[in-house]
């Protein structure tokens, strides 16, 4: 248990490449049985039958914006051992920068904790579209999300120094990440955040978070431009949901939040995990109220009806389903205004028991949950969403994932500090 424990806590450059090195063994391993499905067929024949300019042409201008990712996904789907390599790197990357943007020191515990909370994430939605489609156009803009936020981790004591080549990484990942709409919401969020607080604080020179801001605007601009995005867009409402362009504000909001929250409740196992380790931080801060009690009850019934709905199917199902009809949403049992404050609970509920148990030092933690939410919600105002099914989830999902790595570290420092308040008082008595 002693040898464990010492190898957890290195940090030395060769103990971190052997335990990357072994997690990029454990993700290709993961990866050698996935084969072609879907859209991998689609952009492996493209390539031959049109030509790359081509294809990206008519691309831009009947479906996409996504020209980079489009390029990336005709070449690598020519042979699916390449995207078998990128994808398991992309996904060792993504463990790595979210260590990078969480930890102060990276070590091999630390790591590993990463590595395994990286695993709560539903991969089966990554298959929807097909693997190598889905990953490269929603995975792969994940991780050089994380990649170019990076700097973003020492704003409050950085001098705004970087070397040019680290500048010039992190800029091209957030281009490259930036082609995908959610990412170009997100990055436009956080860098105007980061670049306000820079401004009202004025306790840095850090203006990376501008160069954020103005990658961001760009990609808006070109999303707005693409004829394709109109065209995909009449497309969907065409196929998914003709009544689109006559539905009501609020009921294209109800969709919005109830998918999210459907699809959340969905895996309980992710929301478990972080309202237990909620509570355990609650329990030894002495945080408990009669309002977070509410919330965790709340929360409880929730999870027993889904656990419920497994076993009963229909009977209860209804209660979380909706159906469009001309002008607007009708619900068989249950009025839409009350399934729309039960979904919204749901939703925003986690963040606030966040804010009343951890308090000020868990703003960016809440901000970043606040944004995974938004970025799923904005999803839901276009028809697209229904194509896209839970695969958008990613980006929320990867939020909640940080915060319950955030509470993890936070019960270890707890730990470490009774830990140290103990010997303190043994060595005092001793003394004494």
């Amino acid at each position: 248990m002693t040898k464990i424990k010492r190898i957890l806590k290195k940090s030395n450059p060769a103990s971190l490449v052997v335990t990357c090195m072994l997690m990029f063994a454990l993700f290709f391993i993961a990866h050698i049985n996935l084969d072609y499905y879907g859209d991998d067929y689609v952009f492996r024949d493209l390539l031959e039958e049109n030509g790359f300019i081509k294809t990206l042409s008519i691309r831009w201008k009947t479906w996409t914006s996504r020209l980079i990712i489009e390029s990336v996904l005709l070449l690598v789907t020519q042979n699916i051992w390449i995207w078998k390599i990128i994808n398991s790197f992309m996904l060792l990357l993504l463990v790595i920068a979210i260590s990078k943007l969480l930890f102060v020191n990276i070590t091999v515990g630390k790591l590993t904790i990463t590595f395994l909370i990286v695993h709560l994430y539903p991969f089966n939605d990554m298959y929807s579209a097909g693997w190598m489609a889905t990953t490269i156009n929603y995975l792969w803009p994940l991780t050089l999300m994380s990649i170019a936020f990076i700097p973003l981790q020492k704003i409050k004591t950085d001098d705004g120094s970087f070397q040019k080549k680290s500048l010039l990484l992190y800029t091209i990942c957030a281009i490259a990440s930036t082609n995908n709409e959610q990412v170009t919401f997100i990055t436009l969020i956080v860098g105007f955040l980061s670049f306000g607080y820079i401004l009202f604080t004025r306790k840095t020179k850090n203006f990376y978070p501008l160069i954020l801001c103005i990658i961001g605007l760009i990609s808006v601009l070109i999303i707005c431009i693409c004829p394709g995005n109109q065209a995909r867009t009449s497309t969907d409402i065409s196929i998914y949901s003709p009544h689109w362009n006559i539905m009501h504000f609020y009921d294209k909001m109800f969709i919005a939040i109830q998918t999210t929250s459907a699809v959340l409740l969905k895996n309980t196992y992710i929301l478990v995990i972080a309202l237990s380790l909620l509570f355990t931080i609650g329990l030894y801060r002495k945080k408990i109220t009669i309002d977070s009690i509410i919330l965790f009850s709340f929360f409880a019934a929730l999870l027993l009806i889904r656990f419920i709905c497994n076993i009963m199917g229909t009977i209860i199902l209804p209660l979380f389903a909706y159906q469009p009809s001309e002008t607007n949403l009708y619900y068989p049992l249950v009025p839409s205004i009350l399934l729309f404050l039960l979904h919204s609970t749901v939703l925003f509920s986690y963040p606030f028991l966040i804010w009343k148990i951890i308090g000020k030092d868990s703003i960016p933690i809440i901000i970043i949950i606040l944004i995974g939410i938004a970025s799923r919600i904005l999803v839901g105002f276009s028809p697209t969403f229904i194509a896209s099914g839970n695969r958008t989830m990613i980006f929320y999902y990867f939020a909640l994932l940080f915060s319950i790595l955030y509470m993890i570290n936070l019960i270890i420092k707890h730990k470490k500090t009774n830990s140290l308040t103990l010997m303190q008082s043994i060595k005092h008595k001793i003394h004494h």
